[in-house]
């Protein structure tokens, strides 16, 4: 009786690891940095124009806030899934989906409704 072909499962290095933890940790840092930078400088100007100074720069760093605990909750979501189905697109699409979903300000908004209901 002959048993089937060999499987030999690929382990990752310790080196592999700290280099990969390594890099997602660095661009993760340098994106909530600059997401950071932006709430504070322009943020404001663009999505809370009709507010005062101080007023439009809180709303702009509470959205950051929200981002920065709501990306732990996606990130689970994202792995539960992943674990689940062996998915391997998910880190993908986990990593992609910012840039499918377009960020309208409101002068944006206003322009594409000129010419509308009046």
């Amino acid at each position: 009786m002959s048993a089937g072909p060999l499987t030999i499962e690929k382990k990752n290095t310790p080196r592999q690891v700290l280099v990969t933890s390594l890099i997602g940790t660095t661009i993760e840092f340098f994106d909530f940095y600059i997401y950071a930078t932006a709430a504070v400088l322009v943020f404001p100007a663009l999505f809370f124009p009709e507010s005062d100074p101080v007023s439009a720069r809180l709303a702009s760093l509470a959205t950051f806030g929200i981002a920065f605990f709501a990306r732990p909750v996606g990130s689970a979501l994202f792995g539960h899934f992943g674990w689940k189905t062996r998915a391997k697109g998910q880190a993908w699409a986990m990593g992609t989906c910012g840039f499918h979903a377009p960020v309208r300000t409101r002068a944006s908004m206003a322009l594409g409704s000129m010419g509308r209901a009046k």
